[in-house]
């Protein structure tokens, strides 16, 4: 008696199984493209499941679905498509290309405009709400982070100083390591400005310079379209040499058909200095406590409020007043 309602038991258990495993059917089809290719590689899933397949090199496909589930189609490309099975064994499918994506356009050189899809290169594009929504200064910072490979650093840490570049790292130890920059079809060197001393005597150092940052920090980040970087020779070879560490395309903006339209852009920053040196103030310019017009110490006469001769000074033995009367 108890083996029997063991069976029964058991029995009971397995006839849900047995009505799923039934309800699966066999389900298979061809996917096209838009224009009638067939399209291999298409990713078929039943929605709600890890089960997937792909199509073949014809487009065919065959899946085990209920006829109560979906069958999602989805191609890089494409918009996705869901589908139930219902009564059907045989479900043909037509990808619709999806137009944001195919749309997609990059600048390239001399400023031609071409689908990304269409490129065999690497590129990068920043538009110019990713350039002015951190309210950067300079356009090159705000590529910092933006462009996988791209590296942004400061030469020095004064305001204004020189922004380096540099793509997929350095490939000279001596020589220009950046990227060639191009301003609506026309490069431009973005070397820094520097300025050496004039030095007026043997004393003086030759080698101290000030940095005055580079040009491409001078461009208004609010005029910029949008920043196209070519990586790589391939990308930039129509520049020559000038463009072996890669190229920086900048579009800035230009008029548009429509009605009159006005953008107002307003930024204020202040910034206070950390930690000033301190100076002494006793001692005027010189050195030895003497005045030297020339000397860049500050090391002559006392600053005391008492005014002194420069030039051939006359002692107490001399007779002033005598000698303007006379002349001798």
């Amino acid at each position: 008696m108890r083996k029997t309602l063991l069976f029964l038991f058991l029995g009971c258990l397995l006839i849900p199984g047995w009505q799923a495993f039934a309800q699966d059917k066999q389900v298979s089809g061809v996917v096209t493209a838009d224009d009638g290719s067939v399209l291999p590689g298409v990713n078929i899933t039943l929605k709600g499941t890890t089960r997937g397949i792909t199509t073949d090199i014809d487009g065919k496909y065959t899946i085990s679905a209920p006829s109560s589930g979906t069958l999602v189609f989805s191609f890089v490309g494409y918009l996705s498509q869901s589908i139930v099975v219902g009564s059907k064994t045989t479900i043909n499918v037509t990808m619709v290309a999806d137009a944001q994506q195919l749309g997609e356009v990059v600048v390239t050189a001399l400023g031609i405009s071409r689908e990304r899809k269409s490129l065999g290169y690497s590129t990068a594009t920043i538009s110019n709400t990713s350039i002015t929504e951190a309210r950067n200064t300079s356009p090159l910072d705000a590529l910092n982070a933006r462009v996988p490979g791209l590296s942004v650093n400061t030469a020095s840490g004064a305001p204004g100083a020189s922004t380096v570049l540099n793509i997929r790292g350095f490939n000279s130890v001596t020589g220009n390591n950046q990227p060639l920059f191009v301003i609506d079809g026309v490069p431009m060197n973005n070397r820094g400005n520097t300025s050496s001393t004039n030095a007026q005597n043997a004393n003086d150092d030759f080698n101290r310079s000030m940095d005055f940052g580079n040009q491409m920090n001078d461009i208004n980040p609010n005029e910029i379209e949008s920043i196209t970087v070519l990586k790589g020779i391939s990308a930039s070879a129509l520049y020559g040499s000038r463009a072996a560490n890669g190229a920086i395309l900048i579009t800035t903006k230009r008029g548009k058909s429509g009605k009159t339209q006005v953008d107002v852009s307003s930024s204020f920053a202040q910034s206070t200095i950390l930690r000033v040196p301190h100076l002494q103030n006793t001692y005027g310019q010189g050195w030895s406590g003497l005045f030297d017009r020339i000397e860049n110490g500050s090391w002559g006469p006392k600053l005391d409020g008492k005014t002194r001769l420069w030039g051939n000074i006359v002692d107490n033995s001399q007779m002033l007043e005598a000698f303007l009367g006379t002349g001798r």
